[in-house]
């Protein structure tokens, strides 16, 4: 297959307004996906039924936000019982991840958050110029709720280099009252350097 290019706050999204499980999100490329300016793909979870999973394949990914948060995202609602969805994403070459861009699965309520599970030969993350969303590859849960849904865990599988600098994390973070998940990080080598960013790296936040 060709390239494929999501732009301009586009939308891949399947929404579960039921108690069914969600229907999932899949892409495949045989060249080269690029996500930028706000464009997202994933699901979403907004009642007591699990969100679809989402599963991204292409040789290369490049996901680049210009500050607005842009990516692939499977997340739960606040007040809805509904699991999110997990994501999976290979690449059989890179994965660049720059400003504001973001692989994840967040829950904002007490459905419990999905796991993200990112395979690439090299994976690159740079958090430059971002705004107010962080940049790289997490598992989120932010509710201030009791009872609230744990993040899912986080893992991350590089044959060659993982690069994470000015910014530029993977992390599984907890917000509120939530547990966070497992961060599991494999790669040939690893280059880390915050430049002005005060976190950069692999993280687990509360």
């Amino acid at each position: 297959g060709g390239d494929v290019t999501l732009g301009s706050s586009s939308r891949v999204l399947a929404v579960n307004e039921g108690g069914v499980f969600g229907s999932a999100v899949a892409i495949r490329s045989g060249g080269h996906l690029l996500i930028s300016s706000g464009a997202t793909a994933g699901t979403l979870s907004n009642a007591s039924g699990a969100g679809g999973n989402v599963s991204v394949t292409a040789s290369n990914i490049t996901i680049t936000g210009g500050g607005i948060a842009t990516g692939i995202l499977t997340a739960t609602q606040p007040n809805v019982t509904g699991s999110a969805g997990s994501v999976s994403v290979t690449a059989t070459g890179s994965i660049v991840i720059t400003d504001s861009g973001v692989i994840g699965a967040a829950t904002h309520g007490p459905g419990q958050g999905g796991a993200v599970n990112v395979s690439a030969g090299s994976l690159n993350v740079d958090g430059s110029s971002q705004g107010a969303t962080l940049t790289g590859i997490q598992a989120v849960t932010d509710s201030a709720l009791l009872g609230a849904g744990s993040a899912g865990s986080v893992n991350v599988a590089v044959a060659g280099q993982l690069g994470l600098t000015n910014g530029g994390i993977i992390t599984s973070d907890t917000r509120g009252t939530g547990t966070g998940g497992a961060v599991n990080v494999n790669a040939g080598s690893l280059y880390a350097s915050r430049g002005n960013s005060t976190l950069t790296g692999v993280t687990a936040l509360t």
